[in-house]
């Protein structure tokens, strides 16, 4: 009888599967089927067949040879299978062979990358490949790793060496309070080495020789309010280091922003920007700690029109409530890639509080009409930040057909008398697509003439408005 006769058709077509004789229990045959455990487990899963001869037919083991061999697997899986693997054992008995059995070995796949270890340093991955378990490559594991929760914090096979993370160690000189590079000691603490000196996936991504298509940021200036009829003005591609990406991101802010001079009561001057350094740097480190890598074809991109900058990351917002949900500065921290993020916070760009979005809040109180908005579309999250410095000119009126101020007055303090509204919902009424212009000339003199007023606290994320005093249209 051959195998496939034994098992169903459909189990034999569409699943991966080993078959054996036999498995060997001497101490230093062990890895040549165990090998197949791990493949399994780092692939989609797997059965092994064992009694069953080279040529697909099958002789069966005795009650007692299957079940000794069930006790080896699980001896195997204990001892030298890091993390262990999930296993399912069945007797399948052999027709026309009185008491002989065919044990199926399920093997389950596994949520992290598997290891075969033998010895405190000898540890080897392996992966199915046409057929037969293979050792894999470094490139196959990373790729293994994406697809699976915690990647970032699995073994690369590389140790850490400072000349190869110039790059990553430059950005903590520039960044920490110290100014110092993190010491040995601070990579094994936080987890992004091992205590033999073996990086991680995370801390990999920072490393100098970095070209990881999945670091990809696309940044690009457009003309006008959006993507629709506006032109790009400037864009610019970059792909390696994930210090880098920081730099490069930033510097293509700054560059394409603009700043300003205040003269201050004594003389001085202060100079003024469209967007606070700060909350540049805590968006662009967001989108990089916390995106996505397990999403192939994907970018961080960042788009700048000219009145907002929008950062939008692959993979979808983390927390069980909607952003709109929660006020800016009471987002609870939750991190998708803990490597990552324990690597921004050993150069300074971090904390482990997850203070950023409430530094960003803090700047923004004396901007409430430019609080900056938060918003998930399920396979990316985007950021928005407001200009600062924006301002109406001859073109954004090319460009834009606003509502007159007195116009939409009128039809604001309407629409508020028929039931509190949203900022969203009186801007499209008024048809001013610009936010900044809406909050600056519309609704915020409104506010401060007290013909309308807030229903709720102040920066409140559902924030609705009503008439003031019995304002509204006689």
């Amino acid at each position: 009888m051959l195998l496939k006769e034994l098992i169903p058709e459909h189990l034999f077509e569409n699943t991966d599967f080993d078959y054996k004789a036999k498995l060997n229990d001497k101490e230093k045959e062990t890895r040549k089927w165990a090998k197949s455990l791990v493949a399994f487990a780092n692939e989609e899963g797997g059965t092994i067949y064992v009694g069953v001869n080279d040529d697909w037919t099958v002789f069966g083991l005795t009650r007692e040879e299957a079940d000794k061999t069930r006790l080896l697997v699980i001896k195997e899986n204990d001892r030298h299978v890091f993390p262990h693997v999930r296993l399912s054992f069945s007797f399948i008995e052999v027709p026309n062979r009185e008491d002989r059995f065919v044990l199926a070995i399920y093997v389950f796949k596994a949520e992290s990358i598997v290891r075969y270890r033998e010895g405190d340093f000898d540890e080897t991955v392996y992966k199915r490949k046409d057929g037969a378990s293979t050792e894999a490559t470094p490139e196959e594991i990373v790729s293994m790793g994406r697809g699976r929760k915690g990647f970032d914090l699995q073994l690369t096979g590389s140790f850490f060496k400072e000349e190869d993370f110039s790059q990553y160690l430059s950005l903590a000189k520039e960044f920490r309070k110290d100014h110092q590079v993190p010491e040995f000691n601070d990579l094994v603490s936080e987890q992004v080495i091992s205590d033999s000196g073996e990086t991680t996936f995370g801390l990999s991504l920072f490393a100098d020789s970095c070209i990881d298509s999945l670091t990809l940021v696309s940044c690009r200036l457009w003309r006008g309010f959006g993507k629709g009829e506006d032109e790009i003005i400037d864009k610019k591609f970059f792909k390696g280091p994930l210090g880098e990406c920081f730099r490069f991101a930033r510097s293509f802010i700054i560059r394409n922003t603009k700043t300003g001079v205040i003269k201050n009561q004594d003389g001085s001057r202060t100079n003024t920007y469209s967007y606070p350094e700060l909350a540049i740097r805590e968006v662009l480190v967001n989108a990089i700690a916390h995106r996505d890598y397990s999403m192939a074809g994907t970018q961080i991109d960042i788009d700048i029109f000219a009145d907002r900058i929008e950062v939008k990351s692959p993979g979808g917002w983390l927390l069980s409530k909607k952003p709109s949900q929660y006020a800016l500065d009471r987002i609870p921290s939750k991190r998708r890639n803990d490597s990552i993020s324990a690597c921004f916070e050993l150069c300074g760009l971090m904390e482990r509080s997850g203070t950023g979005f409430e530094k960003i809040a803090n700047f923004y109180k004396a901007y409430p009409q430019l609080m900056p908005v938060l918003e998930d579309f399920g396979d990316f999250f985007c950021i928005t930040l407001f200009d600062l410095q924006y301002e109406k000119t001859d073109f954004d009126e090319q460009g834009i057909d606003e509502t007159p101020e007195s116009g939409a007055e009128q039809l604001i303090l309407r629409l508020c008398g028929e039931s509190p509204k949203s900022r969203k919902e009186l801007q499209e009424a008024a048809g001013i697509k610009s936010r900044s212009y809406f909050m600056r000339k519309v609704l915020q003199p409104m506010l401060e003439k007290g013909l309308i007023e807030a229903v709720s606290p102040k920066n409140s994320p559902n924030q609705r408005y009503r008439p003031k005093n019995g304002s509204g249209i006689d």
